[in-house]
């Protein structure tokens, strides 16, 4: 069952690194889009002076939004590695408790054995006793 909760955890974490690949290449792309805008709203304000006023506020407003994309990837990228971290954490957890209930399992076998060892011993303790009392008493 560990086997098969590892099987699941890898391929949940292949999954989700999968997806954070296709979303990073996504990421990327969108951004260099925006600076290609960015770049031709500068150019055509260098050429133009009468629309330099829209083409500066365009400017701004694709700074932001670049800004605001860079700071969502920035969380997104740190909620990643710190998932990924927790994933690691709870993996190593899972591993101990699977090794100290082995150990346990272990432990519990080896005192039922011993436990038996000792009925047995002391039934046949109680057996030689009842012979030797019950031989005293017939003579």
């Amino acid at each position: 069952m560990l086997k098969q909760r590892v099987g699941w955890l890898n391929t949940e974490l292949d999954n989700k690194t999968s997806e954070l690949n296709k979303y990073r290449t996504e990421k990327t792309a969108l951004i260099l889009q925006l600076q290609s805008e960015l770049d031709q709203a500068r150019l055509e304000a260098t050429t133009s002076t009468q629309s330099s006023t829209a083409f500066q506020r365009r400017l701004k407003e694709q700074q932001d939004k670049l800004e605001e994309t860079l700071v969502k990837n920035k969380e997104l990228q740190d909620r990643t590695i710190l998932q990924e971290e927790q994933f690691r954490v709870e993996i190593e957890t899972q591993r101990r408790l699977g090794e100290l209930w082995e150990q346990e399992a272990s432990d519990s076998k080896s005192r039922v054995v011993t436990l038996e060892s000792n009925i047995s011993n002391q039934k046949l303790i109680i057996r030689i006793s009842l012979q030797v009392h019950l031989s005293f008493d017939h003579i």
